[in-house]
C-alpha cells in the first residue's frame, strides 16, 4: 500500500508566488499518477482493452524456445497502472527470473 493510501491524496495547491521545489513537483505529478491508478482498479477491470492500438496481444513462438511475441496495445494490470506498449518485440523467458 503506498503512503497515500494510507494517509490519503496530497494536492498541491499553487498560487502566484509559490516558490516550487523538486519535491513539490513530483508530489504534484504522483498526486495525479495515484489518482489515475486509483481510477483505473475502481472502475476497470485489470486485463487488455479491446479494440486500441492492436488489442496487445501475447503470443508463443513456434521455435521450441521459451519465447514469445507481444503486440502493441493497451492494458491495465491488477494495480490500475497503464500497460501501453508501442511496438512489437519477442521476449524471452527466463526460469531462473
Amino acid at each position: 500500500m503506498s503512503e497515500n493510501q494510507q494517509q490519503g491524496f496530497k494536492r498541491i495547491n499553487f498560487f502566484k508566488g509559490f516558490l516550487t521545489t523538486e519535491k513539490d513537483w513530483n508530489d504534484a505529478e504522483r498526486y495525479h499518477i495515484d489518482k489515475r491508478r486509483l481510477h483505473n482498479r475502481m472502475m476497470h477491470s485489470p486485463g487488455i482493452v479491446y479494440g486500441y492500438a492492436g488489442d496487445l496481444r501475447v503470443t508463443a513462438r513456434a521455435r521450441g524456445d521459451l519465447s514469445v511475441e507481444v503486440q502493441p496495445g493497451y492494458a491495465i494490470d491488477g494495480m490500475g497502472n497503464d500497460l501501453m506498449i508501442y511496438d512489437a518485440t519477442i521476449r524471452n523467458i527466463n526460469l531462473e527470473e
